[in-house]
């Protein structure tokens, strides 16, 4: 299954929204989230309170100077700062920044500096909300999960120049694993030319976030910049290609998936639903 969601298309849910005081502004692009169906969803499908495979995809937008104080969540996730100042952690934010995070995985805090701090939160699951820290160390340490992270960058991101005076395509291998599937990779395609994508089948599945230009899958809209595509791990390799001006993509690959919560997590309140924070 493909998912496409248009940033144009997009841009109509966002709303104000926050999380333990901290404002930002919410922008949901695939499944649903904290109340807000995305402009794309699996069809037939509404979101589970599960593990199971439901990609959900958001933007964030923090106010200047705010903070996320260091929390963790039930899926796995990317997140692609692609926009402001600030830091995620230790990991100063500059140009764009690709993070990955198991479920049950804490990090941050995350902190905006005078520009606010922008970035894509990409789910391969639903998520009931933020679990912050210290008050949900019970919980955290009942689930026994793996915690692992990963961090990318910063990735430059081409011009407009750059694109349409490329003459081939190039990609670069962000993040790597040969045991379980995780991946990430940026590609730079010159007007036209076809994106030679990795199968999805080594894998979770797959998101591609459009960097800059516009990125034409073999069905549907044109995409532009910040505009998403979800690929289940049962799909062919993605059938794009660059628009008229080139185009400047990041494919981000989920660790093979395990369906399941810990007991502890499918027993505890869901609460949070509307308190989501990335």
């Amino acid at each position: 299954m493909i998912i496409e969601a248009s940033s144009t298309r997009a841009a109509l849910t966002r709303k104000r929204d926050q999380a333990e005081g901290t404002g930002f502004w919410r922008t949901t692009f695939i499944g649903t989230d904290a109340g807000v169906k995305g402009v794309a969803c699996m069809p037939g499908v509404t979101a589970p309170e599960s593990a199971a495979l439901y990609p959900v995809a958001f933007l964030i937008e923090l106010d200047p100077s705010a903070v996320l104080g260091q929390h963790f969540h039930r899926a796995n996730q990317f997140q692609v700062f692609i926009a402001g100042n600030g830091r995620i952690g230790r990991h100063e934010v500059e140009s764009v920044l690709v993070h990955y995070a198991n479920a049950y995985s804490a990090y941050g805090p995350v902190c905006a500096e005078r520009d606010g701090l922008h970035f894509f939160t990409l789910r391969d699951a639903w998520d009931p909300g933020a679990r912050f820290l210290p008050g949900a160390m019970a919980e955290l340490r009942a689930a026994r999960g793996k915690p692992r992270q990963a961090y990318a960058g910063p990735v430059p991101v081409a011009s407009a120049e750059d694109l349409t005076g490329a003459t081939c395509a190039s990609c670069i291998a962000l993040l790597e694993s040969s045991t379980d599937g995780l991946g990430a990779w940026q590609y730079r395609l010159p007007p036209g030319k076809v994106v030679d994508a990795p199968d999805p089948s080594g894998g979770g599945g797959q998101y591609w976030v459009v960097l800059a230009g516009t990125l034409k899958p073999a069905v549907g809209e044109p995409l532009p910049p910040h505009s998403c595509v979800f690929a289940t791990a049962d799909e062919k390799p993605l059938a794009a290609k660059a628009g008229p001006g080139g185009c400047e993509i990041l494919c981000l690959q989920f660790p093979r998936r395990i369906d399941a919560w810990p007991a502890s997590a499918q027993a505890a309140t869901t609460s949070t639903r509307n308190v989501q924070s990335r």
